[in-house]
């Protein structure tokens, strides 16, 4: 495995770790292009614990096709489907 797949497990695991605590959380959605103009969906989780300890980090970036937040709302949810199983508390 290549060190920067390595350092990326790592930081993923420790957000992991991080959300297990959290009483509430939410997602924040954030569009930006890259060099390239190529349209990116940033999400950002933004968590509480019982013990007022906030943390706010950026969770996944993902290329779309088009600059319309509204129809991205698929990406949104793959990425969600796809660690929701790692947590007990989930979005209603």
């Amino acid at each position: 495995m290549r060190r920067v797949e390595t350092i990326a497990g790592n930081l993923e695991l420790q957000l992991k770790n991080r959300t297990a605590d959290f009483d509430c959380f939410s997602l924040a959605l954030d569009e930006s292009c890259d060099v390239r103009d190529t349209p990116q969906l940033l999400i950002f989780l933004r968590g509480i614990t019982a013990d007022f300890q906030i943390t706010e980090e950026l969770a996944a970036m993902q290329s779309i096709k088009e600059t319309t937040t509204e129809r991205n709302k698929p990406a949104l949810a793959t990425w969600y489907k796809g660690r929701s199983a790692h947590h007990s508390k989930r979005l209603h």
